[in-house]
Formats: C-alpha cells, structure tokens, sequence
C-alpha cells in the first residue's frame, strides 16, 4: 500500500499544468488520430469503387471530390486541433488546480497521522508509566490508605463502632448524620474511648450531649448509654495517660464492626493527620483526609482485645452489642 508521503510526492510530480496538458494531448490526439485515419481509409476505398465503375468524366468529379474532401479534412482537423488545444488548456489548469488542492489536504492528513502516530506513542508510554507505578502502589504500604469519604461509609454501615479517639473531633463533626442512623438502626452502636480531657474534647463533648439530649426529648427515646456510649481513659485508677507518659498513639483509631459488605466484616483504621486539625482548616475534609486502613487479621485483634480489655477496666462490663 502506497503511503500518504508517497502518494504525495507522485501528485507532485505530475500535477504542473503542462505535464497534465501533455497527457491530455497524447490521449486526444491518439483517439481522433485513429478516427481521421479511419475516415480517411473508409474515403479512398469510396472513391477507388467510384472509380472502378465510373466512366472518364467521373474520374474528373471524383479527384474535384477528392480534393474538395481532403480539404475540408484539413480545415476541420485545424479547426479540431486549435478547439482541442483550448479545451486541454482548460482541463489541465483545472486538475492541476485541483491536485494541488488534494496535496494540501493531503498535507493536512500527513500532519495529524504523524501528530497522532506521536500522541499514540507518548500515551503508550505514559500507560506503560502508569502501569509500573500501580504495580509499585499495589505493593507499597500506600495501597492500605482509605479516604475520610470511605472510613465514613464503613462507619454508616458498621453495626459496632469502637473509638479510640483525642478530642472527639470527628463524632463532633458527624453527630446529626450519626443521631439518624441510631435512630433508624436501634441495633448500631458507638463505643467512644476519649483519651484526653482538654479544653477542645470537654468542648465537643457538651456540643455532642446536648444535640443527643435535645433529640432525646423531641423523639422521646434514650441514645445516650444505649445507643451512643462515651468514656474517658482518664476514669481509670491509676490513670495510664498522663502528660508525662501519653498514650503511644499518633491520632484517632477507629474499629468497624460486622459490616454487611466485603470479606472480613470489620475493618481498623487510623488517621495518620490531625483531625481536628484538617476539619477546621479544610471545607475539603472528606475528599482529601485519609486514614491507614489494617488489613491483617492479627492487627486488628490487637486493637479490639486492647479496647475491650480498658473499657471493661472502666465500666466494669465489655461493650456489648444490642439484644433487642
């Protein structure tokens, strides 16, 4: 198959106006040549049967004719010729007008095949970047980050939320979405493990009662202690965490208990920001904040047996899912 560039270099050279002109000739000429020469063939064999069976004055008629034909031949063939000639002109301006436009659109088509043939290579290669980089992302600790949107939808499905939590920042933040769904699922519940009792966590924890205590009075249930449980570490005798010896954890952790989705049915995660820090300055909070995600069975046992153990420490009784 012939390519564009190709093509284009063969238009180019027989697209002038005289080569086009030249070629025309030739193929006019050849046919009405062979024309002329048959009807001049078919005039001598006329005027020879003429001749054959005519008398002496005929022979004078028949040259008269002769000549008179030859003659006409002659004026026609000029008048043809110099009519031919005008047309060829013609015809040959108009294709070659007309193969210098198709060499510009053929231009045009080389342009974009090559800037496409570019384009298809360059994103070839970033496919092939991109390929090697999931591989490495797939088998990086990176590949156990989850966002803040899907820790919330894992919380939103959970049946049993355990806590772990500094200032209580992000019950805070979720408080109405979380008295709906106790609301609508009697059998969800929130264990919540403060560890500190700064100004920030005594001031989110009087926000969150009082939106409790409202909906308790206006829908006539009880959420506090039954629904929604809240402790702090600091009830403990002797208090582990002190300012001296805090706690060893980074930020908030949180277990997600018989979730109806996925293969494990509970998932552990930890936020490796501030939350208190990333929802105050980010409208974005959701989208942009994400957590460590365990996957492995043996971690997350270590954080339920550690929560179960020191709420139970606490309250006296392991938190318990609901026996309605």
């Amino acid at each position: 198959m012939t390519s564009l560039e190709e093509q284009k270099r063969l238009i180019e050279v027989n697209s002038s106006e005289k080569r086009i002109s030249i070629e025309l000739k030739k193929e006019m000429f050849s046919f009405w040549g062979g024309a002329l020469t048959l009807i001049v063939a078919i005039t001598g064999i006329v005027l020879a049967f003429f001749a054959v069976v005519s008398d002496g004055k005929s022979e004078i008629v028949t040259l008269k004719t002769l000549g008179a034909i030859i003659s006409a031949s002659l004026l026609t063939a000029w008048i043809f010729t110099w009519f031919s000639h005008m047309i060829i002109r013609k015809i040959a301006k108009n294709l070659s007008e007309t193969k210098i436009k198709y060499i510009d659109v053929l231009e045009t088509f080389i342009f974009f095949k090559n800037d496409y043939e570019n384009k298809m290579k360059d994103l070839d290669a970033r496919i092939k970047q991109n390929e090697r980089i999931s591989k490495n992302i797939s088998n990086s600790p990176i590949s156990c980050l989850v966002s803040w949107e899907q820790s919330e939808e894992y919380e939103k499905e959970s049946e049993i939320v355990y806590g772990i939590t500094y200032d209580l920042s992000w019950i805070n933040y979720r408080i109405d979405g979380i008295i709906n769904e106790v609301l609508k699922k009697q059998n969800h519940k929130y264990f919540l493990l403060l560890v500190e009792s700064n100004r920030i966590t005594k001031t989110n924890e009087k926000n969150i009662k009082d939106k409790i205590r409202k909906v308790e009075i206006r829908e006539k249930v009880q959420l506090i202690d039954k629904n929604i449980f809240i402790r702090n570490i600091q009830e403990l005798n002797p208090c582990p965490v002190t300012k001296d010896f805090p706690l060893p954890l980074p930020n908030d952790i949180a277990l997600y208990k018989n979730i109806p989705f996925g293969n494990k049915g509970r998932v552990a995660v930890m936020s490796p920001q501030g939350v208190h820090n990333i929802l105050n300055d980010n409208h974005n909070a959701l989208e942009n904040g994400y957590d460590i995600q365990f996957t492995i069975d043996e971690q997350i046992d270590k954080i339920e047996f550690w929560f179960e153990n020191i709420w139970e420490k606490i309250t006296g009784t392991k938190p318990q899912p609901s026996n309605d």
